[in-house]
């Protein structure tokens, strides 16, 4: 009995503190909490149990931390492994660099590294400094060793704050601070020419999806605006373009569902709301957006497998909703309070339906 009330006092004490349902006492099962102090970016290795963080502003600007999975896809934690130093020539050790999400090539096994500085205005122009990295991963997805380190002709006038490979069409695509770009890639997935093709209409667009199925880029324009655009074979021009004049603010959270035909993303311009366009089969706009409100929170993931939909505040509080068969949030969402510092970077892996949270300390909450 004893228990029983210990456990319904830190209930409402949570309830209390948050100021909404039940705060249960556990995270849940599928989180697996990557805690550093410098942690910034997380993201799965697609066929392989490899999981790899990017930090910022660590003692030795070793930045890339990579760990071994179990076969549930939990985290094996003393298999840590601090990266070499890629990207800071020995002259300029100084530089501060984080590293924003990593891109995997299965096929080739390679993972693409970028380093964006921290300091943008004075460090980026350096021409010793080394900004994108190729590794070569083992048979664990381990990163083995450099295949090739080097710039693009857009160094010195800006920065890099994303990269994505796309195997089938052999571009290595490049978010810089205001354009969006790719480099060709050869059979072996090296770049062919230090060339960055830069996309024309994609001013500014930091946080964009793909989808193959639809041939379709879903950019977040300067952050007050969507686009939505198809390449033409050159890969510069486009051969369609849809924008939409609503707000929808600059989180970094766009997805896009193909099995629902939706594009979810976070607005933080007007108080946090979820932002839920209907799109077409062909994956166009088809009508206004529907808005549900999302108090407190900072950050949303989606996995469309399981059907959920996950978000979390600004104080670690963690919030899932189940997905109904429309693709919107049913009902009330599990809550939990998380207690991990604060939370950088969330990946959903949905093949095994784990949720890796990247954040600044362990979790607080009971395991």
């Amino acid at each position: 009995m004893k228990t029983f009330w210990a456990m319904l006092a830190g209930t409402v004490w949570l309830h209390a503190a948050f100021g909404e349902g039940i705060v249960t006492s556990a995270p849940p099962a599928q989180l697996v909490f990557v805690p550093h102090p410098s942690a910034w970016s997380v993201i799965k290795h697609p066929t392989l149990p490899a999981l790899y963080l990017g930090c910022h502003a660590t003692a030795t600007n070793r930045n890339l931390i990579t760990y071994r999975l179990n076969a549930d896809g939990s985290l094996i934690s003393e298999s840590q492994r601090i990266s070499d130093n890629y990207f800071i020539a020995s002259t300029n050790a100084e530089f501060q660099y984080r590293i924003y999400r990593p891109s995997v090539d299965p096929g080739r096994n390679i993972l693409y590294v970028i380093a964006g500085a921290d300091s943008p205005a004075t460090s980026f122009t350096n021409a010793s400094n080394n900004e994108i990295v190729a590794l070569a991963l083992d048979e664990q997805g381990q990163p083995a060793k450099v295949l090739k380190a080097f710039r693009t002709d857009q160094t010195g006038t800006q920065y890099l704050v994303g990269v994505r490979c796309d195997p089938a069409t052999r571009r290595l695509y490049l978010t810089y601070s205001t354009y969006l770009g790719w480099c060709g890639l050869s059979d072996d997935g090296l770049p062919v020419s230090a060339k960055c093709n830069l996309i024309n209409y994609t001013l500014t667009s930091w946080y964009w999806d793909y989808v193959p199925e639809w041939e379709r880029f879903y950019a977040i324009y300067s952050g007050l605006s969507l686009r939505i655009f198809k390449l033409a074979s050159d890969g510069v021009n486009v051969e369609f373009l849809q924008g939409s004049g609503v707000c929808y603010g600059d989180s970094g959270c766009i997805q896009v569902g193909h099995k629902f035909r939706k594009l979810y993303n976070l607005d933080l311009s007007q108080g946090a709301r979820l932002v839920v366009c209907m799109l077409t089969k062909e994956g166009n706009l088809t009508s206004v957006p529907r808005h549900i409100p999302l108090p407190d929170v900072v950050g949303i993931r989606c996995d469309f497998t399981a059907n959920k939909l996950y978000a979390w505040t600004r104080d670690t509080v963690w919030k899932t909703w189940t997905l109904d068969a429309d693709g919107y949030p049913r009902g009330e969402p599990q809550v939990t309070a998380l207690g991990c510092g604060e939370i950088k970077d969330v990946f959903v892996d949905e093949q095994t339906g784990k949720v890796y949270v990247a954040c600044t300390q362990a979790p607080t909450a009971a395991q």
